[in-house]
């Protein structure tokens, strides 16, 4: 974080989605590009009455996926823009946990 409210992060995801009666029609999804966060918790007030354990972030990113077909082997450049609200607690004063469910 560059102050209490305005931020930068770098992520990575692995997804794998398959068809399990067929067994070999699925994808392998990944993902890496950097993110913009903002603490919105912290404008409306939410740390205070949490006491500082927990906390709303709002991100906006953007990222670069690589879509692998099972079936034919072709492998997929994707271009994703994110936008999301996620939650936060506060293990200490250096260190916080992001909770992120798709």
């Amino acid at each position: 974080m560059f102050s209490e409210k305005i931020g930068v992060k770098l992520f990575y995801k692995v997804d794998k989605f398959v068809n399990d009666s067929v067994g070999c029609v699925g994808i392998l999804y990944n993902a890496i590009g950097p993110s913009f966060v903002y603490n919105s918790g912290k404008e409306i007030g939410l740390t205070y009455l949490t006491r500082y354990l927990f906390g709303i972030a709002t991100y906006l990113g953007q990222c670069v996926s690589f879509v692998h077909d099972n079936d034919t082997r072709i492998i997929e450049k994707v271009g994703v823009l994110e936008f999301g609200i996620t939650k936060m607690y506060n293990i200490s004063k250096k260190l916080l946990l992001q909770l992120i469910y798709l």
